[in-house]
């Protein structure tokens, strides 16, 4: 089976902050444009795409999230809810 390149991606973003501690605005910007970057090359359309992105800030503004578990959580939250 041929691997899923939406996958690998994703993969690949998580894997890229799982390490860090905090996200600061800088990592926070680079990695909504990464998962808007990986959605817009799945030819998901760019209104889903700004929706997505802009509840993952939203719920990381809200929360003030210190840790980078908890950004891949609030994606995977607002990623299962689209």
């Amino acid at each position: 089976m041929a691997p899923n390149p939406l996958i690998e991606a994703f993969t690949n973003l998580v894997n890229r902050i799982r390490g860090l501690n905090y996200i600061d605005e800088a990592t926070l910007k680079e990695v909504l444009r990464e998962i808007q970057r990986i959605l817009l090359k799945a030819d998901v359309s760019a209104d889903v795409v700004l929706s997505i992105t802009k509840a993952i800030e939203e719920r990381f503004r809200q929360e003030k999230l210190p840790r980078a578990s908890q950004v891949r959580n609030s994606f995977y939250t607002s990623y299962t809810r689209n």
